[in-house]
């Protein structure tokens, strides 16, 4: 059973960190860096379809037991990673840049 369990956080972290590459790929190719030197230049719309077919899997993993376990994981998984971020991680960040912005308006 624990091994049901990892393997199937793994296939859902898989798919979790392709759909963040494409939605970071999404943001960049929308934030106008078209005239960059690319060595392969695809249209944007490759990876909105790229997209749906990310969320085609994760729907088809409810469809299966098999699957089942990697879906129900993977939703724990990204509610402890939610959790984790906005008790841990945005605190340190808002800290950080009310230091720096308190560090600009001396400076100035």
């Amino acid at each position: 059973m624990l091994f049901e369990v990892v393997a199937s956080l793994a296939t859902f972290a898989t798919v979790f960190v392709w759909v963040m590459i494409l939605l970071a790929h999404i943001a960049y190719k929308r934030g106008g860096y078209e005239d960059e030197v690319q060595p392969v230049r695809l249209p944007l719309v490759v990876s909105y379809i790229t997209l749906a077919f990310m969320a085609f899997i994760v729907v088809l993993f409810g469809f299966f037991d098999d699957t089942r376990l990697a879906l129900v994981v993977g939703a724990i998984w990204c509610v402890f990673l939610l959790a984790y971020y906005r008790l841990a991680v945005a605190p340190r960040l808002a800290k950080n840049a009310k230091l720096a912005i308190t560090s600009d308006a001396q400076d100035g």
